[in-house]
């Protein structure tokens, strides 16, 4: 029987702001038998003995620390690169390494226990399930591909899902994400934000994939299969 597995991921401050309505929602509406891991940074009471320490992570102390050193991976330092309104709000998500490095290596982390075969899925601890999740939607968006995501043409994709079935390619890929935090290799590439890197390293794997918003342009949850059943609230929408 395929296992299924979500991992996700907050921030102590994003636990009271979205992160119990998660829980909530998810336990809710998402079939018994899918399995739930969520990575804090410290413990948590949560539903399908889901909470695991983003410590436990091999190299997250050191990446933190690294992270925290130099405020150019905050996205708080101006560089020729940034665009008008960014310099005056004084912020650039795109260079944000600090803020998005988790939700890369998370799942690498998560996928240990899971056989090939198995689905492993990364949803934003900011997604809300808003109906009961039919037991094959997982599996029908994955299809016959080794990773399904929410592409959005030219523009990086949204990442507040994508799911993969494990294999010796798409660990590889688990691993490939997480490497290029922890590695440093971050600083090098033309964007810094975790979606960036997600297709960087996406596009150089040769992996089957499946785009599940084949011409999607900004808020594309809407218009994917998952719609109907989760609402991904993102910026000032998760207040």
């Amino acid at each position: 029987m395929t296992r299924i597995r979500v991992c996700s991921g907050w921030h102590p401050a994003g636990s009271k702001i979205y992160g119990r309505r998660f829980l909530e929602s998810f336990d809710k509406f998402w079939p018994a038998e899918v399995e739930l891991q969520v990575y804090t940074e410290i413990p948590e009471e949560m539903p399908r003995n889901a909470c695991r320490s983003l410590w436990d992570i091999h190299g997250a102390i050191e990446l933190q620390e690294r992270m925290n050193s130099d405020d150019r991976f905050a996205g708080l330092v101006p560089s020729p690169k940034w665009k008008d309104k960014e310099r005056a709000a004084g912020y650039s998500f795109r260079w944000d390494a600090r803020k998005f490095w988790k939700q890369l290596l998370i799942p690498q982390a998560s996928a240990a226990g899971l056989d090939d075969g198995d689905i492993l899925i990364w949803l934003d601890g900011d997604v809300l399930t808003t109906a009961p999740v039919p037991p094959d939607l997982v599996k029908g968006v994955l299809g016959d591909a080794d990773i399904a995501f929410l592409g959005r043409g030219e523009k990086h994709s949204e990442i507040g899902y994508w799911s993969i079935q494990l294999s010796d390619l798409t660990r590889q890929f688990l691993s490939e994400i997480a490497r290029v935090y922890v590695s440093g290799e971050f600083s090098n590439l033309k964007e810094t934000h975790s979606a960036w890197v997600f297709d960087f390293c996406r596009k150089k794997m040769n992996m089957v994939e499946r785009n599940i918003t084949p011409g999607g342009r900004g808020h594309v949850f809407p218009s994917s299969p998952l719609g109907r059943y989760l609402d991904h609230k993102k910026g000032n929408r998760k207040f």
